[in-house]
This record gives structure tokens, sequence and C-alpha cells, in this order.
């Protein structure tokens, strides 16, 4: 009901270009920054890309694409929200600790806070991409999507983005982590502040390590969006006649769980 056959021409086309767009303006932009909220700001540009890109393939004429898509994107969408609910929070404590917000002027974090260190590290290779971390899992989802339905220009744009997410965030983290302090002030107070931050960061060890099992909840959700069948039995009652679904509609009512299998 969401995604339909005519969405599977130009405008699948579109969003795709808008997407690999959107990847690399967003990334582009967060290198050149100076701020730690700034380039974190212009990320969430970049990774509403990789969003837009899921969408994009979810108009794809092939069933199992489509519902990878899907997926892939409902992953995605619940990695961002809390990574970069880490990412901000560390930042936060980072300024907290440094007492300023621009990085030129910060550093002497790990000396001083390891713990905080670490959750940003682990926090910042999630965002990246890299496993066995959130990121990893919901990328690899759907580039594999991406892969199967011959889109490769947007998975270079996906994966150079990625190396280019890990590039600037190497920068906040040898300049507010890494190097020595470049001014000595009181320490303000920020151990509570990290609780928070410590549950997100298991939360997105657990998705990348229990990959399986939250790639089956994303699947089944993705089954209720591309399924029209399910989403009117649902919003009518099962009483209630429905109409059989029409053209890629019933390939995909059909073919929909057949995803993953030869």
């Amino acid at each position: 009901m969401l995604f339909r056959q005519e969405s599977s021409g130009f405008a699948t086309d579109a969003l795709l270009f808008l997407s690999g767009f959107t990847m690399l303006l967003g990334v582009l932009g967060a290198m050149c920054q100076w701020e730690t909220r700034r380039l974190l700001s212009w990320h969430i540009i970049s990774q509403v890309g990789y969003m837009v890109m899921g969408i994009g393939l979810a108009g794809s004429p092939d069933p199992r694409v489509a519902q990878l898509a899907v997926a892939g994107t409902i992953l995605h969408v619940v990695h961002n929200i809390i990574v970069k609910s880490c990412l901000f929070l560390t930042g936060g404590v980072g300024e907290r600790i440094t007492g300023s917000q621009k990085l030129k002027y910060m550093g002497g974090v790990l000396e001083l806070s390891p713990g905080t260190a670490g959750l940003f590290l682990v926090a910042s290779l999630s965002l990246a991409g890299m496993p066995p971390f959130s990121g990893f899992l919901s990328k690899f989802v759907l580039t594999v999507a991406a892969i199967g339905g011959g889109n490769y220009v947007v998975v270079t744009a996906a994966i150079l983005t990625g190396f280019l997410t890990l590039y600037s965030m190497t920068k906040i983290w040898l300049y507010t982590y890494w190097r020595e302090r470049c001014r000595e002030r009181p320490l303000a107070p920020y151990r509570p502040l990290l609780y928070p931050v410590a549950v997100l960061v298991v939360l997105s060890v657990l998705m990348g390590v229990c990959a399986q099992p939250v790639l089956g909840l994303a699947t089944r959700a993705a089954d209720t969006l591309t399924n029209p069948t399910e989403y009117v039995q649902a919003v009518l009652g099962h009483g209630q006649a429905v109409p059989p679904p029409a053209g890629r509609h019933a390939s995909l009512a059909d073919g929909a769980g057949r995803v993953g299998t030869p």
C-alpha cells in the first residue's frame, strides 16, 4: 500500500539520486566543521540519505529487494536514534570537561575521562558502519538490497560516505580525546551524564551482535508495510471483505515470505 509499482521508474531513480547526493553532501559538510555539535548535525543529513536510499529501493519490482530495503530503513532509523543520541550526549560531556565547543580548544578527555572516550569511540564506529555495531547491520542490509536491485552507483556512494564518516569522526577523536589538554581548568562534574550514554551504547552493541533476531523483527515490520492485505485487515478487521491485491501488490504478498530463500 505504501510502495506502488509506479514508483519503480522515474521516482525510484530520483530518490536514489537524491539519497546519494544527500549522503555525500552531509558528510562533506561534516568534514568542514570545527565544532562538535555542528559536525554531528551535518551527519544527520548524511544519515538521512541512507534512509532515502531504502525508500527508493522499496519501489523495486522485485519483492525481495523491496522487503529488504524497507527492513534496512527501519533498522537504520532505530540505529540513528540510538547512536546520534549517544554522540550528542558524549559531545556535551566533552564540552563540559574542556569548557569549549570548538575542537581546536578541546583536548585531554581521554586522560581525564577514559569512560567518556570509550563510549564515544564505540558510538563513532557504529555511526561509520563498522562491525559488530548497529550501524554495520543497517548499512549492510541496505547495501545488499541495493546490490540485489543492481543499483551499484548508490552502493558506491554509501560505501564512500561510510569511509568519510569515519574520517570526520576521527577528527573529533584526535582533537577532543587523544591530544593533550589545551588549557587547565577546574573539572566540572559529569559522571551522572554518562549513565544514559552507556545504556545507548549497550543497545547499539546488542543490535549488532544479535543481528538475526533484530533483522527478523525488522523483516516482519517490512512485511506489514509492503503487504496491503495485512494492513487493510488490521484496520477493517478480519471479518471484512478485502479486495485481492493487484499488480505488484500480488507479487509482494506472494514473495515477501520468500525473502532470503534460494
